[in-house]
């Protein structure tokens, strides 16, 4: 009898750790996700007048790194790199710029941009199944 308390006792405490683990993890790219979005909402505000450089997809952007570029460029540059940061840094990382009057909808493959509101920034990213929901979301919105 002892034995089958024990082990109860042993399985509950290694669910608690499992569980522990997982929302450490999950903690991790919710803050990724929250910097990131606050990196490029830093770097729209200081872009002021050329905000809305910063909604369209991006196909090809100049490397500004070392160049002059003119304000379209520098959008199309700093949203191709955050872009690629967003994907690099969380798991099936997607980030997603749009006038939006409810930013806190939308999915990776959907992100719900209505056009019209504020200038929102999206993160969408996928946990692990141990981790609770598997498709996450941050936003934002950008006041110039």
């Amino acid at each position: 009898m002892a034995t089958v308390i024990l082990a109860a006792g042993l399985a509950g405490l290694a669910s608690l750790l499992i569980k522990s683990i997982g929302g450490t993890g999950q903690a991790e790219n919710h803050t990724a996700a929250s910097l990131l979005a606050d990196s490029l909402a830093t770097t729209i505000r200081l872009s002021r007048g050329h905000e809305a450089m910063f909604l369209s997809d991006v196909t090809s952007a100049p490397d500004c790194s070392h160049i002059t570029c003119a304000p379209d460029q520098f959008a199309a540059y700093s949203l191709a790199q955050w872009q690629d940061s967003v994907a690099s840094s969380l798991p099936d990382g997607k980030g997603v710029t749009c006038m939006d009057g409810s930013p806190e909808d939308g999915t990776a493959a959907s992100p719900e941009c209505d056009g019209v509101g504020t200038l929102a920034i999206k993160v969408f990213w996928r946990a692990p199944l141990l981790q609770g929901p598997t498709a996450q979301r941050h936003a934002i919105t950008v006041f110039p």
